[in-house]
């Protein structure tokens, strides 16, 4: 929640930075939030309209994104399906329900599961929504059953502690940043076009250079900041969803499989490393040997 916070407030600030610029182009006023402001009892005047403004238009995706998840049937589906899941086969279903059967009996909570697969060349799997998880075929390939199910109960650790709500709602918020700077990246391309006009173009010149100080503001000053300390928190989740598998009685099988899997890694320099939504596996391997030398299961 914490990041997700974060992430809200980066995305007002740079939506708040847009707005006057899109008030100036369209001809409106965030004037009309005052009377919302006053029944609030926060302060008036024109910079805090428009941060109302912006805070009520990022806070709306947010919200349509939750009601979609909720309210949408197939939503949660429809996502699954855009990154290639499939219904299993009959053979795919024996083998993923007999998995279930017994992550049943070790997660007693465990809430009703919709597994797909995907049949792309990717050793993946991932969750989504609040009770979906996908799995790629050639992990279903290359892994034996202790260790699909090690991967599995950390997706589950994901869907358990709302890993994949705050990551859509993050998702929701981002957009709004996103396209306000969009905006201001056509803005500059039509005005370069119009820069051609003789006399008027030196203006239309000036207008492209204040638009690209504030885009380089917003960039690198306010979104890339806060993208790292996101990265930081989805490697933070992926070692708690670890922990979770961990404590389900499944580390041993988690930890073979990402042995499996890093032997399909490809090497990663600093920077990919520094940019990535995951640890290093290395990281997680001696995190998971730690914990369940811990817990005294030594293998």
């Amino acid at each position: 929640m914490v990041y997700f916070l974060l992430e809200f407030l980066v995305n007002v600030i740079i939506t708040a930075a847009v707005l006057p610029v899109a008030g100036y182009v369209f001809g409106f006023s965030p004037s009309f939030t005052a009377p919302f402001l006053q029944a609030a009892g926060l302060p008036g005047g024109e910079l805090w309209e428009t941060v109302f403004l912006a805070a009520g238009i990022v806070l709306g995706m947010a919200a349509a994104a939750v009601l979609c998840l909720f309210l949408v049937p197939g939503f949660e589906a429809g996502m699954a399906r855009a990154h290639g899941g499939r219904t299993p086969d009959a053979e795919e279903r024996a083998y993923l329900e007999m998995i279930l059967a017994d992550l049943k009996r070790r997660i007693p909570d465990l809430p009703a599961l919709r597994l797909y697969v995907a049949h792309q060349p990717v050793m993946n799997a991932f969750s989504v929504g609040r009770r979906t998880v996908v799995v790629f075929r050639p992990l279903l390939a290359v892994l034996d059953r202790e260790e699909t199910e090690g991967v599995l109960a950390h997706e589950i650790g994901h869907l358990m502690h709302r890993d994949t709500v705050w990551g859509l709602l993050s998702y929701g918020v981002s957009r709004t940043g996103e396209t306000a700077m969009g905006f201001l990246v056509f803005l500059i391309r039509v005005l370069a076009l119009l820069a051609w006009i003789p006399v008027l173009g030196f203006l239309f010149l000036f207008w492209i250079l204040c638009l690209r100080i504030l885009l380089f503001l917003l960039s690198f000053l306010v979104r890339m900041p806060a993208n790292v300390l996101a990265l930081f928190g989805s490697r933070q989740n992926e070692y708690d969803a670890d922990r979770f598998a961990v404590e389900a009685g499944l580390g041993e099988g988690l930890y073979r499989a990402l042995a499996v899997l890093r032997s399909y890694e490809k090497p990663r320099g600093r920077a990919e490393r520094l940019s990535s939504d995951h640890p290093d596996t290395e990281k997680r391997m001696r995190r998971i040997r730690k914990m369940l030398l811990q817990r005294g299961e030594i293998f």
